[in-house]
């Protein structure tokens, strides 16, 4: 029970032939109008290369303005949208290069800071020491927490600082001469 491969000039036969009162051809597409030549003086162009002039860049670009439903320039929308700053709370543990976290199944995690990447270590309770995952780093302290927490679930307590980064004390100006 082979089935032939069907082209669409068999499917259009067939529906012709159910639809008498269709047209028995699709019309042939149209070409478009001969570009008009150009004025004398002026280079010719390429009709594929012309492109529509949408006035100056800040008008081109809309914007939804949501208090009056319409869109309009991107200028007016930076004019009358408000905008909030949300400031978040200093991270405690920014200036950290060592954190430590315990996690409900007594697994303890540090993450150190070792030449721009965070590494992973675990600790053995068999050897009794830090052991380091070769199989992981981040790029920032925050990823790293993240990481960690999607492997081994929420910290039963939360990330401590081990180590800290020395503060770097502002530099003093020289005191102008008289």
């Amino acid at each position: 029970m082979d089935d032939p491969v069907r082209t669409p000039e068999d499917n259009f036969g067939r529906f012709f032939a159910a639809h008498p009162q269709a047209k028995a051809q699709p019309a042939p597409p149209r070409e478009p109008p001969a570009p008009a030549p150009p004025p004398p003086g002026e280079p010719a162009q390429d009709p594929a290369f012309q492109t529509q002039d949408l006035g100056p860049p800040e008008e081109a670009v809309t914007c939804w303005l949501e208090s009056e439903e319409r869109f309009v320039s991107w200028q007016e929308w930076r004019a009358k949208t408000p905008f909030a700053v949300e400031v978040s709370p200093a991270d405690p543990l920014r200036s950290a290069t060592a954190m430590e976290a315990t996690f409900p199944d007594g697994r303890r995690v540090q993450l150190r800071e070792t030449g721009g990447r965070w590494e992973h270590f675990l600790f053995s309770r068999q050897r009794r020491q830090w052991l380091r995952q070769r199989d992981s780093a981040s790029p920032s302290s925050e990823h790293a927490r993240r990481w960690t927490e999607s492997l081994y679930g929420p910290p039963a307590s939360a990330w401590k600082a081990t180590e800290r980064r020395e503060a770097t004390p502002p530099p003093t100006e020289a005191e102008p001469e008289f």
